[in-house]
């Protein structure tokens, strides 16, 4: 069984990497890649500190989603292009990956619908790190404060 964990970590790893490569970190493709990645390496035997970077590394994804969102329209920056060599291998990946990710191209309801859906997900992989943390009994340096410092930002801390 634990053949099969290794192999999707190697899997969900080169994945994530050829995301890295063709999109931005606001891109949603790359928090689910880091959480996809997250949840194998969880299920893996002295993977767990490997699993807490990619969901905070998730986390940080939605959170640059977020800013992009609410940064109005007149400052968005351009899409970004590929980042592929110069002989346009890459580009058919980067545009079918991009379509339907890009903020440019949603209304202003959709734009708030997402912001919503973004906000309900940050929650999500916030509780998920604090869980990691009191579950797992993760150093309290590394995380706790995190989890008391991002609670605290969002009026959540009693």
């Amino acid at each position: 069984m634990t053949e099969k964990f290794d192999q999707a970590v190697k899997d969900y790893t080169a994945a994530l990497g050829i995301k890295q490569e063709l999109l931005p970190l606001s891109s949603r493709h790359i928090a689910e890649a880091h959480y996809r990645l997250c949840l194998v390496l969880d299920m893996t035997p002295g993977q767990l500190s490997a699993a807490v970077s990619h969901v905070e590394k998730a986390l940080q994804s939605v959170e640059a989603r977020l800013e992009e969102l609410r940064v109005g329209p007149q400052q968005r920056s351009v899409p970004p292009s590929s980042k592929s060599d110069p002989k346009g291998k890459g580009k058919m990946a980067a545009s079918s990956l991009l379509k339907g990710d890009s903020v440019h191209d949603l209304s202003p309801q959709e734009i708030e619908a997402e912001l919503k859906e973004m906000d309900e997900l940050r929650s999500d992989l916030m509780l998920k790190v604090c869980i990691f943390y009191h579950f797992y009994h993760l150093s309290r340096q590394s995380l706790t404060s995190g989890c008391l410092d991002r609670r605290a930002e969002d009026g959540t801390r009693k």
